[in-house]
């Protein structure tokens, strides 16, 4: 069943999409009235309802039934992103919300080669939220992660919040995984705030500034990860390790058909 993000649900009677959702179902999907849709607030809440009327700039849906959304996570991860060069964030952006991540903070790191003005910020920033919206449908999520305008490293050292981990390469005695151990342990994994350097990583003046700050330096391994590539594999290890990717009961839930 097709789903579709509104910013909440009513209890019964109907529901109205404009903008970007109502041209997705009148334009480019062409439903119809009488089709059904999924409907998925910003509390994590689902609707099934049919659709009642669908015009161009406006789509009305009648909610028929309501539910808790199943498919989010109980640990929630900002990503502050060293900003990489050319559309890096992008592949981000996309592949980390379809395993999880809620939100996503992009970072003007002192080794990042790309730098945004604030019209060109912004208009990137948007285009982020678009995919991560697109990719939150495409992996069955019910609350498409935020994302925030850029801030500098100091800024977001002082800002974030939770279990506050940062990726460094200099990093020899703790791993990601054991600080996660730890905090599964001490229940402190409910909200992790990931820091992840652009190419070239995290300079010697920002780890000291992030420590600083209160944050917890933690290592990948003993290989080196492209920037595109280490937030991912960080929040899959963060997500595993605090239970969010524990295998389905059922084959039905896997979508698998065991043959007989």
């Amino acid at each position: 069943m097709r789903r579709f993000f509104v910013s909440s649900l009513p209890a019964e009677g109907v529901c109205c999409l404009d903008g970007r959702e109502a041209h997705h179902i009148s334009a480019v999907l062409r439903l119809q009235a009488g089709e059904h849709v999924l409907l998925c607030a910003g509390d994590g809440s689902e609707a099934e309802a049919e659709l009642v009327s669908v015009e161009h700039t406006q789509v009305t849906a009648r909610i028929l039934s309501r539910s808790a959304g199943k498919n989010e996570t109980a640990c929630r991860i900002t990503l502050y992103q060293g900003i990489p060069k050319g559309d890096k964030l992008e592949q981000v952006c996309k592949c980390c919300t379809e395993i999880g991540v809620s939100a996503f903070v992009p970072v003007s790191c002192a080794r990042s080669v790309s730098k945004w003005e604030e019209q060109s910020a912004r208009r990137k920033c948007e285009r982020l939220g678009i995919i991560a919206e697109q990719a939150c449908k495409q992996c069955g999520g019910s609350v498409p992660p935020k994302v925030h305008m850029p801030l500098t490293t100091a800024q977001a050292a002082r800002e974030a919040g939770g279990l506050r981990l940062f990726a460094y390469e200099n990093e020899r005695c703790i791993s990601l995984a054991e600080a996660m151990k730890q905090a599964v342990k001490s229940g402190n994994a409910r909200e992790v705030s990931l820091f992840i350097g652009p190419e070239g990583g995290i300079d010697a003046q920002e780890a000291e500034m992030l420590l600083w700050c209160g944050w917890q330096s933690v290592s990948l391994g003993r290989r080196i990860l492209r920037t595109e590539n280490a937030g991912f594999a960080a929040a899959v290890l963060i997500l595993g390790i605090a239970g969010d990717l524990d295998a389905a009961q059922s084959a039905d839930d896997l979508h698998i058909a065991e043959e007989k």
